[in-house]
């Protein structure tokens, strides 16, 4: 599995799953880091190096089976990408020595990857015999073709609850403030709020947004250079990478949260479901299974790239407040009944106790 560094969604649930007591309680697991890239600028990128780090993965994980003779080998496959080809040899590997294979997926390959005459072929052949765990319903479609229906198995992530900060107090008659909570790439969505908070400017509303994430393509001086231009600076306000309990300071100083995300691999995104344990109103884009976690009276799901109405969207929470309060207790209500780290952790359980046993 996947385990940080780098911080994105499949390393966090990678550790969630690693050092879950309720896992290790109920199997005799051995764990391989199955990370190959070292920083978030060398995801989705080939480079010799990381060819030599996979066929010493598959050399650790040879041994591994041969030594303890594994029920099951879990592992977290990419869909797209070079790094599908990578995983398409690691589980090719794994049928050939036998074992019975259960593969998590948290990502989504773009349309253009799954059309193609050679990428069909591979992926009838990487998904047969195999067990697959999906992160929603919704996510499965593009692969009913290639895979049994009693292979697919349905898990959604999950987080523990936040620990909060009581001298995190609200100010009287402050902005309405949004947040955005990523690693900082434009396909996250960061230049088209950047857009949208410069039109809620010309439309005279009173809001502060802030921006929290590792830098990557949008670097800190594009960034600011970029507030300069669209006469941002006192409205805009990024702090890079922070982390932890005062990273939940900012969501408790928030009153909605903004993720207006085109990545195309985006699945089911945590920093959403962060979002959710705070009670706050969540403004998305309709991608991946976002639209399955925000359905219900959550928030808004807007079109991807959609500058207008996203700021459309903002404007009303901020004239509409009390809307967006019972968006979040909404919210929060639906984290509390389906999105909790110890509901991910006995459905995972569940699934992976099931599937050793066929």
């Amino acid at each position: 599995m996947h385990m940080p560094p780098p911080v994105h969604g499949a390393a966090i649930v990678g550790k969630q799953i690693h050092d879950s007591q309720l896992i290790r309680d109920t199997f005799d697991c051995s764990f391989v880091n199955y990370s190959t890239s070292g920083s978030l600028a060398e995801i989705g990128r080939f480079s010799l190096k990381k060819i030599a780090t996979v066929f010493d993965f598959i050399r650790q994980v040879r041994k591994g089976i041969r030594d303890e003779r594994p029920q099951i080998v879990y592992i977290t496959p990419s869909l797209s990408g070079w790094a599908f080809y990578r995983d398409y040899l690691m589980v090719w590997m794994l049928k050939r020595q036998k074992c019975n294979v259960v593969a998590h997926f948290h990502n989504k390959p773009p349309v253009r990857f799954t059309q193609k005459w050679y990428n069909k072929c591979l992926y009838r052949r990487f998904f047969h015999g195999i067990h697959t765990i999906f992160l929603a319903n919704c996510l499965v479609e593009p692969f009913k073709g290639y895979i049994l229906p009693e292979n697919v198995h349905i898990c959604p992530n999950g987080m523990p609850d936040a620990v909060t900060n009581s001298d995190a107090i609200q100010q009287e008659n402050r902005p309405y403030t949004f947040l955005f909570l990523s690693n900082m790439m434009e396909e996250k969505g960061v230049i088209i709020l950047l857009q949208a908070c410069a039109l809620l400017k010309q439309r005279g509303c009173r809001f502060e947004c802030n921006f929290i994430g590792q830098w990557s393509d949008v670097t800190e001086p594009r960034f600011n250079a970029l507030c300069t231009e669209l006469g941002l600076s006192n409205n805009v306000h990024a702090y890079g990478g922070v982390y932890g309990a005062e990273k939940n300071v900012y969501f408790q100083q928030s009153d909605a949260f903004v993720f207006p995300t085109f990545y195309p691999a985006e699945c089911l995104s945590l920093v959403v479901l962060e979002a959710m344990q705070h009670a706050m109103p969540i403004i998305t884009t309709e991608e991946g299974a976002l639209p399955e976690v925000v359905d219900g009276g959550c928030g808004f799901v807007v079109p991807r790239q959609d500058v207008k109405t996203l700021a459309d969207k903002m404007q009303y929470l901020i004239e509409h407040p009390e809307v967006g309060r019972a968006m979040g207790k909404l919210g929060r209500l639906k984290y509390e009944q389906e999105y909790t780290i110890s509901k991910f952790e006995r459905r995972i359980k569940n699934l992976l106790r099931e599937i050793s046993c066929i």
